[in-house]
């Protein structure tokens, strides 16, 4: 009876496993067809580096907010203080920047602010601002949730869920992949990189993420009506503006070609 009793253990565990793998196999084909995170991303601190071919080009500390106010808005800010490397044209050794979206749900259009402000060792040198207001696509209630959803899951064993952009040549004539990995679910980024290559040219946007918050941070509205005190060009969009490229969710958003779109 006894050899009977081990095939019979055995075959049960044969079927708990071959249940578990099927159940992971079928979540994992479900999530590639639509991001679980269906609401915005969470706030968080933020530190980003950018490499190419090898050579650190700049590192940034900094945040990103996200609120819906008033039943009408939904705000995004994405603030960072970048530290060069290699100078930009402008000679600037370090770079403020300030992302910021105004995303009004009732006329499904978004309007954005890009802030940039470059110094020297212990002065303001530039400072300029743009402004772009684009259709939000009426599927998705922001444009960065359109942007999470362009992400494939490919694994979700564990506590640490991989997504991955697929590869797509840009209007840069770059090829621009990505991969992210968050918590389960997808609720939290924990890291992601952004690398695009061109003519044998390689470039890395790295961003590591902690501090995750569900509400806005601290200085959120302060941020999102700087543009009052600012007189902003108007843009059609950003996709031809570098300094837009600080965000790994504004990066695949406007196909930022890190190879060839180095900052000004």
């Amino acid at each position: 009876m006894l050899p009977n009793a081990n095939c019979l253990f055995v075959a049960v565990l044969v079927v708990a496993a071959t249940a578990t793998r099927i159940a992971v196999e079928s979540k994992l084909e479900q999530s590639k067809l639509e991001h679980p995170q269906l609401d915005l991303p969470s706030s968080a601190q933020v530190a980003g580096r950018v490499t190419t071919d090898g050579l650190v080009k700049w590192s940034s500390t900094g945040a990103v907010s996200y609120k819906k106010a008033k039943f009408l808005y939904v705000t995004a800010v994405s603030d960072h203080n970048i530290h060069f490397q290699e100078k930009p044209k402008s000679g600037a050794l370090h770079r403020h920047t300030t992302f910021v979206g105004w995303n009004n749900l009732l006329t499904g259009t978004v309007t954005r602010y890009l802030f940039v402000t470059d110094y020297d060792e212990e002065r303001e040198i530039l400072s300029w601002c743009k402004t772009s207001t684009e259709p939000r696509d009426k599927g998705y209630i922001d444009p960065f949730v359109e942007v999470e959803e362009k992400f494939r899951l490919e694994s979700a064993l564990g506590p640490v869920w991989s997504w991955k952009l697929p590869k797509k040549l840009t209007s840069y004539g770059t090829q621009l992949l990505a991969d992210m990995y968050t918590e389960v679910d997808g609720k939290d980024t924990i890291n992601a990189t952004v690398v695009s290559t061109r003519d044998r040219r390689n470039s890395t946007y790295t961003a590591e993420y902690s501090l995750h918050a569900q509400s806005a941070l601290s200085d959120h509205d302060s941020l999102i009506y700087k543009y009052l005190d600012h007189s902003c060009e108007t843009v059609s969009d950003f996709r031809n503006v570098p300094e837009i490229c600080v965000d790994e969710l504004l990066a695949v958003e406007y196909e930022c070609g890190y190879a060839e779109l180095q900052l000004q």
